[in-house]
């Protein structure tokens, strides 16, 4: 083992021990789809009914459906997942005027086993216990051309700016065109915008002058818990994003209590998201709003102390770290408790990382490649890198003890690999074929 690197101990602090099970709480991030809607949460995360009507709030618009999408993933065709439907369309579509399960309104209903408001034909009995207005109906809105120079971005201050979805954004916009308007408040100089802040963005950056802005009347409460509906989702908004959201209700003068029945969560899940916030560094927090330091990797920094934080997020910036390599340094500076092996650590950042995690080597650029074809590069070598080291492990041999333990485990990543096994040779056969039309062509 080398000097300065011993192993993780039990010699860890109460504070320490706090925050690691906060953030293990939280791994159903950014980072990982939990399929079709929300991110997975803990037992007993959605709100009781009692808390749910404790505290009367204005009507704000439903949210709709998302698709899961992995932030490392390219949109396979449309706009991408934060592109959501204004309800006059979603009833169009619907061919029916839905109302929502909970009180019977005209708007949208809330289907058996989720918590996504959408259109239906089949409705469920409502179950609403008290007499507070629901929060998935909708206020009138109307859909009209704006002027992009007359469209606000004053509620972006909640948001961070992620320049590979707006450069998806982008391409989505030019080849299809915008699917479904903006949604934004009326101001008194045009409109201030809601939702879709990378479209307005990727829309800018195309030269275009207006887009179709869905206007709704929302006071500021609604405003922000609007936003938060409408971008549920596992790749919609970030978990440090949802935070910088609900501290903005908080500031508005809502208790966390009254914020988690607002947004039919448990308080719990408000109190967690405010508190990875305050714990981050405020020049950080700036940082990501700015698209500077990406949320994931900022999220993999709240296990160290502010003042190491600054230094840490200088280090993945100039080595151009992503989220999990990050989370992977984090690992070994912390691990760590040599002075000099520490300042080693930060000064050779992607030496340090291949040298204790051979998966993290990155394989040079092929400017042949698409986005996504680099993207599936960097997975195949990571393979390479993971199945060579399980591979070595495997061969030892392990303990008969340990085996019988990861029974299931090996079980699982046998029919894993199985699985993979059958895809690679299917895309194997692609590719050559494509190379003997190649040389055909060739000859």
């Amino acid at each position: 083992m080398e000097t300065g690197m011993p192993p993780a101990t039990s010699e860890e602090t109460s504070h320490e021990h706090s925050l690691e099970e906060e953030l293990a709480q939280l791994a159903q991030d950014e980072d990982v789809c939990a399929g079709v809607g929300e991110t997975e949460e803990e037992p007993g995360e959605g709100a009781p009914a009692d808390l749910r009507t404790a505290v009367a709030v204005q009507p704000c618009p439903a949210d709709v459906a998302r698709g899961a999408r992995d932030e490392d993933v390219g949109a396979e065709g449309g706009e991408p997942a934060d592109e959501e439907a204004p309800s006059a369309l979603r009833n169009e579509v619907a061919g029916a005027d839905p109302r929502c399960a909970r009180c019977g309104r005209v708007g949208v209903e809330q289907t058996a086993g989720t918590d996504e408001g959408i259109p239906s034909r089949y409705p469920r009995p409502a179950r609403r216990t008290g007499s507070a207005p629901c929060t998935m109906s909708i206020p009138p809105e109307t859909t009209r051309p704006c002027p992009i120079e007359r469209i606000g971005t004053t509620l972006g201050r909640a948001r961070c700016r992620l320049p590979a979805r707006i450069e998806r954004m982008k391409q989505s916009l030019a080849a299809y065109g915008q699917l479904t308007p903006l949604v934004a408040v009326p101001h008194r100089e045009g409109v201030e915008l809601v939702d879709g802040f990378k479209r307005l963005a990727a829309a800018t950056m195309l030269g275009w002058s207006t887009l179709l802005v869905a206007v709704t009347p929302l006071d500021e409460t609604a405003q922000w818990a609007t936003m938060l509906l409408l971008n549920r989702g596992p790749s919609s908004m970030t978990t440090l994003e949802e935070g910088l959201v609900l501290r903005e209700l908080c500031k508005a003068g809502l208790t966390q209590a009254d914020t988690a029945a607002l947004c039919s969560r448990h308080t719990s899940w408000v109190s967690r998201r405010i508190g990875l916030v305050e714990r981050l560094h405020p020049e950080l927090v700036e940082s990501m709003k700015l698209g500077v330091l990406h949320p994931g990797s900022a999220r993999r920094l709240l296990s160290l102390p502010p003042g190491n934080q600054l230094e840490m997020a200088a280090v993945i910036g100039s080595a151009r770290l992503g989220p999990r390599d990050t989370e992977l340094l984090v690992s070994l500076w912390r691990r760590t408790k040599d002075p000099a092996a520490r300042r080693l650590l930060l000064s050779e950042p992607r030496a340090s990382l291949q040298k204790h995690h051979p998966e993290t080597r990155r394989p040079p650029v092929d400017p042949r490649l698409s986005s996504e074809g680099q993207r599936l590069s960097r997975c195949l070598h990571r393979l390479e890198a993971i199945t060579t080291e399980t591979s070595r492990r495997l061969r030892a041999p392990p303990s008969t003890e340990d085996l019988a333990i990861l029974s299931k485990v090996l079980q699982a990543a046998q029919s894993a690999a199985s699985r993979l096994t059958t895809e690679l040779g299917s895309a194997r056969t692609s590719a050559s074929a494509r190379e003997s039309e190649g040389s055909g062509a060739t000859n």
